[in-house]
């Protein structure tokens, strides 16, 4: 089993270059954030289709992107618009997912919702944000576990349902230990001229459009 210990700065920086090296090699990570462990792997076609292959993922549903910071997303050709840029400014680091515009990007369309935008986080989990960082490229999250089932929150429970990518060598598990409770990100569309919240999360809705009605949207 490839499971490395990822609770401290220390194992963190001890765990880098092995996570550098296994995701260069198109391996897949599970890794603690603030709200579930997530899945992830590099940005490119032919890994994300294994992700999709192992979380049984439906052919066309987008992943989201996780940064470590908003030069990463210039980095990655999307653009803000001025409510999104309000809201990274609130709300991260942090469970807020943003769907931001990818006219410019070269990023796989694999990652593309119907309307062409991108889903974009920064998780204000520190050791997973510091890994990211390290990296110096996004990678790709989707909650850890098969579609249909509910999301994990420990490494044993990943390892169970992913035995045989675990036991191929396929899947690396960075054990953040067990996460409390918690709903996915909130989710909202800024592609457009006036935000959009597509799902509750962790951060209500309604502190979200409080918010923006501030903003004077």
């Amino acid at each position: 089993m490839t499971l490395l210990q990822f609770k401290s700065e220390a194992e963190v920086e001890l765990a880098l270059p092995k996570v550098a090296a296994f995701l260069e090699r198109g391996g897949v990570i599970a890794y603690p954030t603030e709200t579930v462990y997530g899945l992830g792997c590099r940005l490119n076609e032919d890994d994300l289709a294994r992700l999709s292959v192992l979380t049984d993922r439906p052919i066309g549903k987008p992943y989201l992107v996780l940064v470590a910071g908003e030069a990463m997303i210039e980095d990655c050709g999307l653009s803000y618009t001025d409510a999104a840029s309000r809201l990274a400014d609130r709300f991260w680091p942090g469970p807020l997912t943003l769907v931001l515009s990818a006219t410019d990007s070269e990023l796989p369309n694999s990652l593309r919702g119907t309307g062409g935008g991108i889903a974009v986080r920064w998780s204000s989990h520190s050791n997973t944000s510091r890994l990211i960082e390290g990296l110096g490229i996004p990678i790709s999250s989707t909650s850890a576990n098969r579609t249909g089932n509910e999301p994990l929150a420990e490494v044993r429970a990943i390892g169970a349902e992913f035995s045989g990518a675990v036991e191929s060598g396929e899947l690396m598990l960075l054990d953040g230990g067990k996460l409390a409770s918690s709903s996915p990100s909130t989710l909202v569309d800024c592609t457009g001229a006036e935000p959009r919240i597509l799902r509750e999360g962790a951060i209500p809705s309604a502190l979200v459009r409080e918010y923006l009605q501030e903003q004077g949207y």
